[in-house]
């Protein structure tokens, strides 16, 4: 064994000669970074070795031309003696994004629940309980816990459609849980199903981060490497098992109370929670393994807490639009928005929705990372992000006034913030219409660029950020544009626009509208509707027909392919520019 010192936080812990230091510095640093998965692309998780005996650097390393300071790729150099590390990382407080769109359904779950007491009768207790909850079937779980269930006592049972699935010899109120599988978060809703009220929510980072910060990264890990798929599986069912005991406890309830759980994700968050293999929708033409809803136990999806649940998996349309898209149409079903109607969940791949009279087209957009907070300075919505910025022109220079998320320092950019930015500096005039920075100074490889937050380490923006970011709108706008092309609409026939997710939480209309993102529409039109993919899974719970029309929606939505065409290719061209309007 060797011993890593991880500095400056002073805690060491104890590795077998010949693993990799970014495995050591995680054992007591479980969020440090790695965006591209450990594939030594990103440079993110470059730290300086005190001293220590390390294995060769890799031709990645020799690369990015780090050595010369010091420094080394954690995922990259393998320790072979007592090691010293500096890190210059702290790990992220995320900021969660809670929907804001509360949806008043009528509350009938999928689940039914009875409670009675259990007299001397002359009949065998699972012939009573089916006559008292009407049901015609027991479960082999519920046909061991009868063996429990005593005389003169009480009895919960919860039953789906005809099957009597759980027997408890107690009386309890029934919660439910809906999960929102996201890239970054996994969101979590605390449901009372009495009531539908929502008791309790909160969030946890997806633990899959270690294995990369987008799913392309994860996808590429997994198919080298089933192991990893197994344990991207298993770290994610403990990470809700987790949220819901947090969640639970907050409100003083019984984490066993919860009886029927919700789950909607992208597609590869589907597969990887089942742990089917993710070759199919890595590859074109991306067509997922599994795509129908599921009801199981949650013992034989492999929860332990949760295992005498009935769990509901959300049905996904396509590769690259998932239950999570499913559960944010569905959200926008229930506002009954003035159609046509547009809604667009900006992202590395952002999923559009175009609503009309008689049906629902949904398509992709491959906008890439940047959009998500993957520039020079780049974060994710955690603390210190900036998420918007106000700029003036000072002499040949730009000084910007910052928002950042949370009460601290600005540590980095977020996906928002950088749309913010490139808004900025064309209304300033500090841009051009085509994208080229023309004010700003140079750094040591000739790259322009403006200072965001001068400070000990700056954060700045790039005009290669610039450029990324005409990349991400152009996709996102090309395809919302052939979607319209394709019904006969123009931008001014939308009565309303519908901007969801993390991303759009913290996204001003304005910003989008300026860079082309989002369709120019009366601002009075566009609404940011937060996290509706948690809004649509907690419906999903709720609501046995909610859960029935979400189904309906992903069998119907008709799906469009535009990424891969000649017309989407001429105008992600066209659109790189920014309007002049």
């Amino acid at each position: 064994m060797v011993k890593v010192i991880i500095k400056p936080q002073n805690v060491s812990v104890d590795v077998s000669k010949g693993t990799l230091l970014i495995e050591a510095i995680r054992k007591a640093i479980p969020w440090f970074p790695s965006p591209c998965g450990g594939l030594g692309i990103c440079g993110k998780c470059r730290v300086k070795i005190v001293k220590g005996k390390l294995s060769k650097p890799t031709s990645n390393e020799q690369l990015l031309n780090i050595l010369h300071e010091g420094l080394r790729l954690a995922c990259q150099a393998t320790v072979f003696g007592d090691t010293i590390v500096e890190i210059p990382y702290r790990e992220p407080i995320a900021l969660p994004t809670i929907s804001t769109i509360e949806i008043k359904v009528p509350v009938k779950p999928w689940i039914s629940w009875k409670t009675f007491e259990t007299p001397k009768y002359p009949k065998p207790f699972d012939k009573l309980i089916l006559e008292k909850v009407g049901a015609k079937y027991l479960s082999y779980v519920a046909a061991r816990e009868i063996a429990n269930v005593k005389l003169n006592g009480k009895v919960t049972t919860m039953a789906y459609r005809e099957i009597v699935y759980r027997v408890d010899t107690y009386h309890f109120e029934p919660l439910g849980l809906a999960i929102d599988i996201g890239t970054t978060k996994i969101a979590g809703y605390l449901i009372d199903l009495s009531t539908g009220t929502t008791l309790n929510e909160g969030f946890t980072l997806n633990p899959q981060l270690k294995y990369g910060d987008d799913i392309v990264s994860r996808m590429t890990i997994a198919l080298m490497d089933k192991r990893k798929l197994y344990d991207m599986r298993n770290i994610t069912l403990k990470s809700i098992e987790d949220l819901a005991k947090k969640l639970a406890l907050e409100v003083k309830k019984p984490v066993a109370n919860i009886t029927a759980v919700s789950i909607v994700g992208n597609t590869v968050m589907h597969h990887i929670l089942l742990g089917l293999d993710l070759s199919d929708i890595a590859f074109a033409p991306y067509i997922p393994k599994e795509s129908s809803p599921i009801i199981e136990y949650g013992g034989n999806l492999g929860f332990k807490i949760l295992k005498r649940t009935m769990v509901y998996i959300a049905p996904v349309i396509s590769g690259y639009v998932g239950g999570d898209a499913v559960a944010t149409l569905l959200t926008i079903h229930y506002l009954n928005p003035k159609l046509p109607s547009l809604v667009i969940d900006v992202g590395t791949n952002a999923e559009i929705g175009l609503f009309l009279e008689d049906k629902i087209v949904v398509a992709s957009a491959p906008a890439g990372p940047a959009i998500e907070g993957h520039v020079t300075s780049g974060s994710k919505g955690v603390q210190g992000a900036i998420y918007d910025v106000v700029a003036e022109k000072v002499s040949e220079n730009v000084k910007f006034n910052v928002k950042v998320l949370g009460e601290t320092e600005p540590s980095g950019i977020s996906g928002s913030g950088a749309v913010s930015i490139v808004s900025e500096l064309l209304r300033i005039g500090a841009i051009t219409v085509t994208g080229k920075l023309i004010i700003g100074d140079y750094d040591e490889k000739g790259i322009k660029y403006v200072k965001i937050v001068d400070s000990e380490k700056p954060i700045v923006f790039t005009q290669i950020d610039i450029r990324e970011i005409q990349k991400a709108k152009s996709a996102i706008q090309s395809t919302w544009q052939l979607m319209l092309e394709d019904e006969g609409l123009s931008e001014k026939d939308l009565k309303s626009v519908f901007i969801a997710g993390s991303f759009g939480s913290y996204l001003k209309p304005i910003h989008a509208q300026k860079i082309g993102l989002i369709p120019k529409v009366n601002l009075d039109k566009v609404f940011i509707i937060g996290n509706a993919a948690g809004a649509g899974a907690k419906l999903m719970l709720i609501s046995d027909e909610a859960r029935r029309k979400g189904e309906e929606i992903a069998f119907k939505a008709e799906h469009r392919v535009y990424a891969s065409t000649e017309r989407f290719k001429k105008l992600w061209i066209k659109n790189l520019n920014f309007r002049t309007v």
